[in-house]
This record gives C-alpha cells, structure tokens and sequence, in this order.
C-alpha cells in the first residue's frame, strides 16, 4: 500500500522502490501521483519503460494502450537524505549541506532520529 504513516521498517535505506498494481484500460489514460518523495519516478507498463514522471503536475499519459489489464511499476529513486544527512538535527535549521552544517550543541541537537518522508506519500490517480 501506500501511505507515510507506515513504516517499512528501513529508516536508513537510500536506493530504489518499486510499487506494483495493475489497471483495466480501453485506450489511454493518466497517472497522476500527487504527493510524492525521492529523485525521480520511472513509469514502466507490462515491463516497457514508459516515461518519468518528476514535474508538477506530477503526471503522465499512457498513450495507445491495448484494451484490458495492464502491470504498472512505478519506480522510485531515493535519495541519500535518509542515510548520509543531518539526522540529528532539529528540523528546519539547516537549509544546505556544508562540513558546519553537521556540527550542532544546545537546542539545535536530539538524540531522535530526524528522518525525511521518502516514497509514495498517496495513492496515486488513475483516469
């Protein structure tokens, strides 16, 4: 499913996800992916690589589709934020990534993980 409530269990992973669903079509139709996070998203239908979505409108037509039922993968790419960033830092103070920007004391430090949402934050649309 989908969803940034539910944990996956991989705080620290930084590569690729793949979601997985299949779609009933007659011609075409649109992917929408309204809220998303990562690099990009690659859209492959019945394993051919179709296009990307990763500009608003975060959307993308699947043209000249066969009638019936179709496997659509989209493919995540994750970013390091996750792995390599400011983890321990309050949120919101650090806006770049510099050698000082990793140094913190005082109120600027927790101890509590600060983990960024990364993946397919809602379903996506399909019409």
């Amino acid at each position: 499913g989908f969803g940034s409530v539910v944990s996956q269990g991989l705080p620290f992973y930084t590569g690729n996800v793949n979601y997985h669903f299949e779609i009933s079509s007659d011609a075409s139709c649109t992917i929408r992916v309204p809220a998303w996070r990562g690099g990009l998203l690659k859209v492959f239908v019945d394993g051919q690589d179709i296009g990307n979505i990763a500009f608003s409108p975060y959307e993308l037509t699947l043209k000249d589709l066969a009638s019936g039922r179709h496997e659509i993968v989209l493919k995540l790419y994750g970013t390091r934020q996750n792995g390599f960033a400011q983890l321990h830092h309050i949120p919101g103070i650090y806006f770049y990534q510099s050698p000082d920007s990793w140094r913190s004391v005082g109120d600027r430090w927790t101890y509590e993980y600060q983990f960024k949402p990364m993946g397919i934050l809602k379903s996506p649309e399909i019409y």
